[in-house]
């Protein structure tokens, strides 16, 4: 098991955040918010947080019900080598593209723990996948920011900003 070097490439190289504001096209049905408060209101909301709680519970669960010992063995260093390698290199982009917002330290906490969970399940990629963080993937390397959902979870979709 490793990192796909592309993933990293795709992560690294991203333009974070440089469309939020602007439609885009995911090949998916999301709804998109211009506003920058409503923008804090979602991501700093309980649903939104739930949700991800919820996605992230449900990899770690299979993971620790299904391939124990893999689980044991590597999540820990993992989750380090993310944080050290990755997390704090991409960090100093998102300060930058959220310079200018008052915002910007909750936004920057949410974008690095849904990150580290994106590193790890491509880490475990041959043992489980995620409809939802593959589609919240895409909508950041697209430069938006998903933070929040539309709908009854799991029906409905992503707020796009």
């Amino acid at each position: 098991m490793k990192i796909e070097e592309k993933f990293i490439k795709q992560v690294m190289e991203c333009n974070w955040l440089k469309n939020c504001g602007k439609e885009g096209d995911f090949g998916f049905e999301v709804e998109y918010t211009k506003s920058q408060s409503k923008v804090k209101k979602l991501i700093n909301g309980i649903k939104w947080e739930n949700i991800c709680l919820e996605e992230r519970g449900n990899f770690t669960a299979f993971l620790h019900i299904n391939h124990n010992e893999d689980y044991n063995k590597f999540w820990r260093e993992m989750v380090r080598k993310i944080k050290s390698e990755y997390i704090s290199v991409i960090s100093e982009s998102l300060e930058v593209a959220l310079q200018d917002n008052k915002d910007k330290d909750s936004i920057i906490i949410d974008i690095k723990s849904n990150l580290v969970i994106l590193f790890m399940l491509n880490f475990y990629s041959e043992y489980y996948k995620s409809d939802f963080y593959d589609k919240m993937l895409e909508i950041y390397l697209s430069g938006h920011l998903p933070c929040g959902w539309s709908g009854n979870y799991p029906e409905g979709k992503f707020i796009v900003y």
